[in-house]
């Protein structure tokens, strides 16, 4: 009989095995034990996410006041409507992949123009001290003295970290690379520090700065090239080149 209205189940009725009293009342137990821990876990489970905690979500609110706990319900308002069901979640994370990776493109690209412009206003800073001193080619300071500006890299902070920064798109293409909940400064900061090996501490502002990168300091010499120190009015004079 059951067969016959049931053809889609393909076993022998005979061979099932009975269920009597102690057995349902078993599978009532294990249910409602079941059950019970289905509840608290979807109450903690509320509890654990900003969305739902504090009876934010009325809809969750209502599952609860209905006792009816549905997992669709909670499911929707913690992962959104873009991904509406777990078997989504996938490709919703390959898509939050591919924004990742353009944030960190337009980051790499952003960065690069900036300290471009670094770049140039050192090298402009270097142009204007190697043609002052083209300029006092010959010229004596009270017809003793020649003067010289030198130019001169720190040793430390290097401006050639930025040509590397340029030319090396590795230090800046990986997403696990990018810190979420930090600043692009500090970011840079960091990165400063793994590309030249420096520990110091160097801020944003100071990376930016082509002062940063050289000192400017002014010697009088005799026609052999030998630094003398010079009277002090001359010193002075020669310092207001350097301001």
């Amino acid at each position: 009989m059951f067969q016959k209205r049931f053809p889609q189940f393909d076993f022998d009725v005979d061979t099932v095995e009975s269920i009597n009293g102690e057995k349902i009342e078993d599978l009532r137990s294990d249910f409602s034990t079941k059950k019970e821990n289905y509840i608290t876990e979807y109450k903690s489970t509320i509890n654990r996410f900003e969305e739902t905690s504090e009876g934010k979500d009325q809809q969750v609110n209502m599952q609860i006041a209905q006792n009816l706990y549905q997992f669709k319900i909670l499911e929707e308002v913690l992962l959104g409507g873009k991904i509406q069901y777990l078997d989504k979640v996938g490709d919703y994370l390959n898509e939050a992949n591919q924004q990742r990776l353009r944030i960190v493109e337009n980051i790499r690209d952003n960065m690069v123009k900036v300290f471009s412009k670094t770049l140039d206003r050192y090298e402009r800073y270097q142009n204007i001290v190697k043609n002052l001193n083209t300029f006092f080619i010959g010229k004596k300071i009270s017809d003793t003295y020649y003067l010289t500006l030198n130019f001169n890299e720190y040793n430390q902070m290097k401006i050639s970290w930025i040509e590397e920064l340029q030319t090396s798109a590795q230090w800046v293409t990986k997403p696990e690379e990018l810190p979420f909940g930090h600043s692009v400064q500090s970011f840079i900061e960091t990165l400063f520090k793994k590309i030249t090996g420096i520990r110091k501490d160097i801020e944003f502002k100071d990376l930016l700065n082509p002062k940063s990168y050289f000192d400017l300091s002014i010697a009088l010499t005799d026609e052999f090239k030998n630094e003398i120190p010079g009277s002090t009015g001359e010193t002075y004079s020669a310092i207001i080149f350097q301001t």
